[in-house]
């Protein structure tokens, strides 16, 4: 089975790191059982994958965003002043507005359509709800769970995981209480990007 790490030195509150290194042994597993499943019911498993993938992205938001919040002695490097005191004046409680506090500030780079596929992988994440709610096409969650948006996801968290390790790492005195992250699929995103 493929897989690659990525550093976890930005991580504010262990108990959230702890969790999401779980949530990622559980994706090892799926992974595994994923590899070996024929190709017709692959799809099974498409749907765990992805509500596993977009929750732990929401983590990420939530830690950096009470990072920036309670943290004000350490502080986040490559923010400003401007944009960290806005978003400490606004209570952000889901991940709708994690994702809108990141676009505004540009936390992961001034590519916006970024910001769009997240806010498409929270809508997919959110039709673990099976009565969709929202009416949010297509109706069909074979359709939505696809192994399109499962590849989907997993660049999505790969590059939010990277920016977050890359640009906004804790300082040495405070980080490596969270091993490092182990990510269960090919590589995606090989070259370096801008945040």
């Amino acid at each position: 089975m493929s897989s690659f790490t990525v550093d976890s030195t930005f991580f504010c509150i262990f108990k959230i790191g702890d969790n999401i290194l779980y949530t990622l042994e559980v994706l090892q597993y799926l992974y595994a059982v994923y590899e070996k499943t024929d190709t017709k019911n692959k799809y099974f498993l498409n749907k765990p994958i992805i509500i596993e993938i977009v929750s732990i992205i929401e983590a990420i938001l939530y830690d950096f965003h009470m990072r920036i919040n309670k943290n004000t002695g350490e502080g986040v490097h490559n923010i400003s002043i401007s944009d960290r005191d806005d978003i400490r004046s606004k209570k952000l409680d889901d991940f709708d507005k994690y994702i809108t506090s990141t676009r505004k500030h540009a936390l992961f780079g001034q590519n916006m359509l970024f910001y769009e596929k997240l806010h498409y992988l929270r809508k997919i994440r959110n039709r673990i709800h099976t009565q969709n709610s929202e009416n949010m096409k297509p109706y069909d969650d074979r359709k939505v769970f696809s192994t399109q948006n499962k590849i989907f996801a997993e660049g999505c968290l790969e590059k939010v995981a990277k920016v977050m390790s890359k640009k906004y790492a804790r300082p040495n005195y405070v980080n490596g209480y969270v091993p490092k992250m182990t990510f269960p699929w090919k590589e995606r995103i090989v070259a370096k990007e801008k945040a």
